[in-house]
């Protein structure tokens, strides 16, 4: 009966101290250095980046399951939007010598490639972050109209299609990441961000979908699936 008691009160203070940290975490997150990263980011690697909104968005995708381990893959992107224009710049965020990476194998949290698409030539960001995690971004991907066929817009959520329709990624902006989460490897706050990603979402879907003549993206889906198949 003492240990149930003794269990308890243990289980009851590291709630306690996971949802202050959590908290702390999100507060520093709005000002954070890794935010601020983020938008020097977008004005250095997008042509007139300072006229977009920056935001950072992530993406993971399973890789592997062999046994009972499930290996899942993570990217993440500095993300650039304006009206019916889209630019994802892909990081390589890596802790200082001497610390673990987020994965527990690697001191990368990107190992610098989007599947084969995407070259990382790791150029640093000037200056390292309090927190000893360093940034390092590669090419920018630009999207829009020209070469997208299809968009299909999610909470918080963008996925692209080719001109052939077929996805080419989808990727997440969130408004609240802190390094409590298993693979967030940093503290960022951006709910106006998020939001109106979301409207941009929309919007640029409807643009896209409207100039490659997409009334029913599901359908549009199965068609495109159905020619990969013949």
């Amino acid at each position: 009966m003492l240990f149930n008691r003794y269990i308890a009160a243990l289980c009851i203070v590291y709630i306690v101290f996971f949802v202050i940290k959590t908290m702390i975490n999100r507060r520093k997150g709005v000002h954070s250095e890794e935010k601020r990263k983020i938008r020097e980011i977008v004005k250095r690697a997008v042509p007139y980046g300072e006229t977009y909104m920056s935001a950072y968005g992530t993406e993971s995708a399973c890789e592997s399951f062999v046994g009972n381990t499930l290996t899942r893959r993570h990217w993440y992107y500095a993300v650039a939007f304006k009206q019916g224009d889209l630019y994802l710049v892909p990081l390589s965020i890596s802790r200082a010598s001497g610390h673990q990476g987020a994965l527990g194998h690697s001191d990368d949290y990107m190992s610098g490639t989007y599947r084969h698409r995407i070259q990382m030539p790791h150029e640093p960001v000037a200056g390292d972050m309090p927190s000893g995690i360093n940034i390092s971004y590669g090419e920018p991907l630009h999207f829009s109209v020209d070469n997208l066929g299809m968009v299909e817009a999610g909470k918080r959520m963008l996925t692209l299609f080719g001109k052939d329709r077929r996805e080419i990624l989808s990727f997440f902006v969130l408004p609240v990441y802190t390094k409590d989460g298993r693979c967030d490897p940093v503290n960022i706050s951006q709910k106006e961000e998020a939001e109106a990603f979301s409207r941009f979402a929309r919007t640029f879907m409807e643009e896209v979908n409207a100039a490659n003549g997409i009334a029913d993206i599901r359908k549009a889906k199965e068609e495109a699936l159905m020619r990969q198949v013949k």
